[in-house]
């Protein structure tokens, strides 16, 4: 089954954002506490970008995440312009 979620997440260090995601059935209001972000990402280089974070289904369940990201340059020798 194919089905459509919605939803937006903001990380900043010790930012508290307030949301929803939403589902077929409905949106659920969740709140995302950024506890530490970290990077290390370069143009020459790429890098990795590591966030460490709360998400809270409110009045439901909070849970602790941590996300690490690893971006990698192409091997181009023009970069790419948008």
């Amino acid at each position: 089954k194919n089905k459509e979620v919605c939803g937006r997440m903001v990380f900043a260090e010790g930012l508290v954002e307030e949301g929803y995601y939403g589902t077929p059935k409905g949106y659920v209001d969740i709140t995302t506490d950024t506890d530490r972000v970290r990077s290390s990402l370069s143009y020459e280089k790429g890098g990795t970008i590591s966030i460490d974070y709360y998400i809270e289904i409110v009045g439901v369940v909070r849970t602790r995440h941590l996300m690490n990201i690893q971006v990698k340059k192409e091997n181009n020798d023009e970069p790419e312009v948008c």
